[in-house]
């Protein structure tokens, strides 16, 4: 049975894919690359990737407005 993927795996996924590809499976959340793949298109399929995207840029802009550091990812 495979490992679910979490709501953290696919924050770090969103953040970090388009710069790395799917290398981030095997190095970064110990899934074959394969795995990743499919995980990013079933995100973008479903609108899922947008939604996520859009929440962690709203995150990142009440941190600043707040005064909270913002870290590139949290």
């Amino acid at each position: 049975m495979s490992k679910r993927y979490t709501e953290e795996d696919d924050r770090f996924i969103v953040a970090y894919f388009d710069a790395v590809g799917p290398m981030i499976g095997p190095h970064d959340l110990g899934r074959t690359e394969q795995s990743v793949k499919n995980r990013v298109k079933h995100l973008k399929e479903t609108g899922a990737w947008d939604a996520l995207a859009a929440s962690v840029q709203y995150y990142h802009q009440y941190r600043k407005l707040a005064g909270f550091p913002v870290f590139e990812f949290e």
